[in-house]
């Protein structure tokens, strides 16, 4: 799930960009995980990297919960019959 939103991101002119280029050639990068702890140990001691997994992360997560919520108020609105 965040490896797909992640290489998802490969065309943005930022930091989230250049990290989603970096997983996208890394061929140790953790491709089946969505928990940060994972993602931070793949990254190791570079805090540079650290700091942009963990703001990839968060706009993963808030993508995920805005898209849950949104398939909630679908399902309320009578999208569920």
């Amino acid at each position: 799930m965040f490896y797909e939103w992640l290489l998802s991101q490969r065309e943005r002119r930022d930091d989230v960009g250049g990290f989603a280029l970096i997983a996208a050639s890394d061929k140790k990068f953790p491709r089946q995980s969505h928990r940060l702890y994972i993602l931070l140990r793949h990254c190791g001691d570079n805090p540079m990297l650290r700091r942009i997994c963990k703001k990839a992360h968060a706009e993963f997560r808030a993508v995920r919960r805005a898209a849950a919520e949104e398939s909630v108020v679908s399902y309320l609105d009578g999208g569920g019959k």
